[in-house]
């Protein structure tokens, strides 16, 4: 029993090592997703991030997400800035079972004002999502809760969520995922399980009950059960992104995200539009 525990206290400060060090690593690749302020009100619309694919830089998100950019204008922040740029270019996308749209970034709009953001190199994209069992993973989603407009500081507060978490096994050890548009040959699922998240630096925000707005939050293989089980050391630089978030559901207790090889339409279309 003492064996178990000390083992048990061990992993779970693996897992607060890895979260630490993957939130500092590649909180620049991410943003909120919002409707542009206008009367000093907006709206969180989602969660998106960025990433280089063939030499542009893209804006990344959920389909599902994009479209609202039909109603209204939608706006990214980056990292380090205060700043809330409009989205200008058309998303380029791939409806469910894909769920992703990319938008090209431009130049002017990436160099406007100083900020510490940088788009997840086309190198450590996956190439398809491959974990080893029982592996790590970690995103940084939005959650709309947590999204409020500061008339003291005339700024939009949106939050990010940390979440280092593992993916939902299948049957017979797991358990299935009953969400009527999941498809484990696009899909995977994550646990989401707020009651037993633990925080891990004190004063950190739990995780949301409701976890609405972190669609299209991008979502990395840590990689780092792969490395350890190898020998080898594990740094975030492992990491490879492998997916990218599309749905909730509170029965399945998980979050849904298609795998990374579906990504890649949508990511070459809007490379390629990129002027």
């Amino acid at each position: 029993m003492q064996d178990e525990e000390a083992a048990r206290a061990a992993w779970m400060d693996m897992n607060r090592q890895v979260s630490r060090a993957m939130l500092k690593h590649v909180k620049p690749c991410v943003t909120p997703i919002t409707s542009a302020l206008q009367d000093e009100t907006s709206e969180l619309i989602g969660s998106g991030g960025y990433v280089e694919h063939d030499g542009r830089r893209l804006l990344v998100t959920a389909q599902h997400v994009a479209t609202t950019l039909n109603q209204h204008s939608l706006a990214h922040r980056f990292h380090d800035s205060d700043n809330y740029y409009r989205v200008t270019q058309p998303f380029h996308a791939a409806p469910l079972p894909i769920d992703v749209a990319a938008s090209p970034l431009e130049d002017h709009v990436w160099n406007h004002a100083p900020h510490k953001a940088w788009a997840f190199p086309q190198s450590r994209v996956a190439q398809a999502h491959a974990p080893f069992e029982r592996e790590l993973f970690f995103l940084i989603g939005f959650a709309g809760s947590r999204h409020y407009f500061s008339p003291a500081g005339k700024l939009m507060i949106t939050p990010g969520t940390p979440y280092l978490t593992q993916e939902v096994a299948p049957p017979p050890e797991g358990r299935l995922v009953t969400h009527e548009h999941f498809d484990p040959a696009y899909h995977f699922a994550l646990e989401y399980l707020p009651e037993a998240a633990e925080t891990v630096d004190e004063g950190a925000e739990p995780l949301p009950e409701n976890p609405k707005g972190f669609s299209g939050a991008l979502v990395w293989n840590t990689r780092f059960v792969e490395c350890t089980s190898l020998g080898q050391v594990w740094s975030p630089q492992e990491a490879v992104l492998t997916g990218t978030l599309w749905a909730w559901l509170t029965s399945d207790r998980c979050l849904l995200a298609t795998r990374i090889e579906h990504a890649a339409g949508p990511l070459a279309a809007a490379s390629a539009a990129a002027v």
